[in-house]
């Protein structure tokens, strides 16, 4: 019904604007465990690249949702959620801003890492797995977002039971135990956790020289800022999904 009466209605453009944000967002992610993989100049551009295209998303979301809440409200149609497309806003803003913290911080350390021998095989592990998670609940969201009726939402959400629908205001009381929808916090805490001790493990082999060991601290302190960008950036992607819809 709301694409028939209005194909261009704020309101139908910023939920399509959502769905690219987070297909933008499984973009930059991928991009992200190649360049830890690979650690290229070739994939730190098209990480870059990645960005500036959810960036363009991003504005063209906040656009659509500010001129969505000067609609007149429809009784058949459902009305935008404006204050949770603005949390999705800032966490999406904030994804955006960390893969170019992250580039930056690939940069600097162009190669340098291999001097305190950090173990890079762990992390990009723990990152494709968290991709893998990702991938396959914004599949499941998207399809949630793409339906139009009330009662069809409702009909999907009770299948994958999910509690809480962004868009429709929804709860379910059914057993949601067995329900994981996505990655969580959990993993963006133990992504930090084991970042953390790896570093500790390669830094407390560090010997040498003066000029040796103050590289090597340097490169330590990079890896750590990258450590911290990585692990934010899984955080707020986490929020995302959250906002999107809770699990139990």
């Amino acid at each position: 019904g709301e694409i028939l009466i209005k194909p261009a209605r704020a309101t139908t453009l910023a939920r399509t604007e959502l769905s690219r944000c987070l297909d933008a967002v499984v973009d930059c992610v991928g991009s992200l465990v190649l360049c830890c993989e690979q650690k290229s100049q070739q994939e730190m551009s098209k990480l870059r690249s990645k960005q500036a295209k959810l960036k363009s998303h991003v504005e063209a979301l906040e656009r659509f949702t500010a001129e969505a809440l000067t609609e007149p409200n429809i009784p058949f149609l459902r009305p935008l959620n404006a204050v949770s497309y603005n949390k999705l806003l800032g966490s999406f803003s904030k994804i955006s801003d960390l893969c170019l913290y992250v580039c930056e911080e690939l940069k600097n350390l162009s190669g340098a890492e291999s001097a305190v021998g950090f173990p890079w095989d762990s992390i990009t592990r723990d990152l494709k797995a968290f991709q893998e998670k990702l991938h396959s609940s914004v599949k499941c969201l998207e399809e949630i977002t793409s339906t139009k009726s009330l009662a069809r939402i409702q009909k999907e959400l009770q299948k994958r039971k999910i509690c809480h629908d962004v868009e429709a205001g929804t709860n379910s009381n059914d057993n949601q135990s067995n329900m994981e929808l996505g990655p969580s916090q959990d993993d963006a805490e133990r992504f930090s956790v084991s970042f953390v001790m790896l570093l500790k493990e390669a830094t407390d082999k560090i010997s040498g020289s003066t000029a040796e060991e103050v590289f090597k601290s340097e490169t330590a302190l990079c890896l750590s800022s990258l450590g911290f960008c990585i692990s934010r950036l899984m955080q707020e992607t986490v929020c995302i999904m959250a906002e999107i819809t809770h699990t139990s």
